[in-house]
């Protein structure tokens, strides 16, 4: 590279004379003069060679004006230092359209180029001329699947911007092929161009791009896996009650999201959950419903697809038992459980040292559990696992089925085993009052000619996990972490095990499994 640093320099040195021949021209007075019509000194417009390399005055390259990078480059400054102390060490590519003078950066180098610019700018005269290759021109699309790239090598593209840029390649290959494509059509395209995104995926962008627009580069991926169903969802309990597409859009969509939009921290992110709150709550004032039941139908809706209103409108929220005036108990301390021992055999609230289960209403505590777990499982989209069952202690229990292997797996997987972990299902005798049609019942028991083989199967080709010596499922450490690092995953987590520490003080017999889950962990 020194090298390459050492022709620029003697070129630049070759070619310092101003038009009037005066070699004590200063680096101030050569940036006010305007660039050749061509940048490529001494070069053609015939002469760009697909492959060339060629030296360009830096300030004569202009950024791809369809970058779909649109963040500011976190790591710009390092960069920049880097570029000052060593020079350019990986060089980025030039090309310019058909009958357009100046060249313009191809396929990644847009921050690159800023800085190149900006150290010529505050006088380092190293980088008056870069030598770059020249790239023949191929189209719009070409060009930003190659920036697209370029960055995604780099790991550097927020979902947003991405997004933009895949739409981007569809509007620029409809414009060259002067028809429209189809999502399946254009998925091949991406594939052709170097840039493979599942279908799934490609809606999923298609969706934010359309529909949540206002949020922007708040948005994550696992922000719009959230909000697309449940808008969904909503929209479709709207066309069971009447409401027009459109109205729904207009009058629930689109002034809660801007009016959250308006609400965020300018450092948060999308705060998805929030606004599903959002649109539920403005949904159940429309129609002049109790929140709580529209809860109810809405997740009636996502175990049976095909219900209709007449089935739903029969759905109300139960009515709790209220606890007798003067009967209160205190609030439960939290019990070390590595310093006391529990008894496993014949767990107690005396033991427990929590709240005297007459005292509470444990009806009204295992809803509010159910909810509390189902709003988890929804959050991270395992919610298609999610079984209600009265017979478990938490209210339910999570199905077997395989789990997505993409960008949101491990996540996945760590959610399920956790919720079913709490919901009791991995006790066996709990495991007998699930339903017999249900494939997680007849694996772990060993029914309806399932053998030995039939468990570990499960675990590690559905369900992601693996199976230790002790033929014990088993997960990473670490795994908790996908969970932790997202807020509103985490704060559905500590809420939920708010609300089974109250379950078990209040009747720590339901909650054996609990118990003996802490006691295990406190020997280990």
């Amino acid at each position: 590279m020194s090298g390459e640093r050492g022709r620029m320099s003697g070129w630049a040195m070759g070619n310092a004379a101003s038009p009037a021949g005066d070699p004590h021209q200063t680096l101030r007075d050569r940036l006010t003069l305007p660039g050749p019509e061509d940048a490529a000194v001494g070069l053609k417009r015939g002469d760009d060679l697909d492959g060339a390399r060629i030296l360009v005055p830096v300030l004569q390259i202009r950024p791809y004006d369809r970058n779909p990078r649109r963040a500011i480059n976190p790591h710009f400054e390092e960069i920049k230092a880097s570029i000052r102390a060593v020079g350019l060490l990986t060089p980025f590519n030039i090309t310019r359209r058909p009958a357009e003078a100046h060249y313009m950066v191809c396929g990644g180098g847009n921050t690159r180029l800023t800085i190149l610019q900006q150290l010529f700018r505050e006088g380092d005269s190293r980088f008056e001329q870069v030598e770059l290759t020249f790239k023949a021109w191929h189209g719009d699309a070409e060009a930003i699947a190659g920036h697209l790239g370029e960055n995604e090598q780099r790991g550097e593209m927020c979902f947003w911007d991405r997004a933009a840029g895949i739409m981007d390649v569809k509007a620029a290959l409809e414009a060259q092929g002067g028809a429209p494509l189809s999502l399946r059509q254009f998925e091949a395209e991406l594939k052709r161009l170097g840039l493979p995104v599942a279908l799934a995926n490609i809606s999923l962008m298609k969706f934010a791009l359309d529909r949540l627009a206002p949020l922007g580069q708040r948005l994550t991926g696992l922000d719009v896996k959230r909000l697309q169903p449940r808008m969904n969802l909503l929209k479709r309990f709207a066309a069971l009650w009447e409401m027009d597409e459109t109205v729904f859009q207009a009058r629930i969509v689109d002034p809660f999201l801007h009016e959250h939009v308006l609400s965020l921290e300018p450092e948060t992110g999308a705060e998805a959950e929030r606004l599903m709150r959002r649109w539920e709550s403005a949904l159940a004032t429309h129609f002049g419903m109790e929140g709580k039941r529209l809860a109810l139908i809405l997740s009636a809706m996502e175990k049976q697809p095909g219900a209709q209103r007449a089935d739903l409108e029969t759905i109300t929220p139960p009515v709790p038992r209220h606890i007798e005036p003067g009967k209160t108990g205190p609030v439960p301390q939290a019990v070390n459980s590595a310093s006391k021992e529990v008894d496993t055999n014949n767990p107690s609230p005396q033991e427990d040292q929590g709240i005297p289960s007459d005292t509470l209403d444990i009806s009204d505590l295992r809803q509010q559990l159910r909810e509390a777990a189902e709003r988890l499982a929804r959050a991270g989209g395992v919610a298609s696992w999610f079984s209600p069952m009265d017979g478990l202690p938490l209210g339910y229990y999570m199905e077997a089925g395989a789990l997505p292997q993409d960008e949101d797996m491990d996540l996945r997987r760590t959610l399920w085993w956790l919720l079913a972990v709490a919901s009791g299902q991995m006790d066996p005798d709990l495991a007998r009052s699930i339903p017999e049609s249900s494939r997680w019942r007849r694996v772990y028991l060993r029914e309806a000619g399932m053998d030995e083989s039939a468990y570990p199967i499960l675990v590690e080709d559905d369900l992601l996990a693996y199976i230790s010596q002790e033929g014990q499922a088993t997960l990473e450490p670490w795994s908790l972490l996908h969970l932790l690092q997202d807020e509103v995953l985490a704060g559905h987590c500590f809420e939920l095990a708010r609300l089974t520490v109250l379950a078990r003080s209040a009747d720590a017999v339901a909650y054996r499994h609990l118990a003996e889950a802490t006691h295990r962990r406190g020997r280990a």
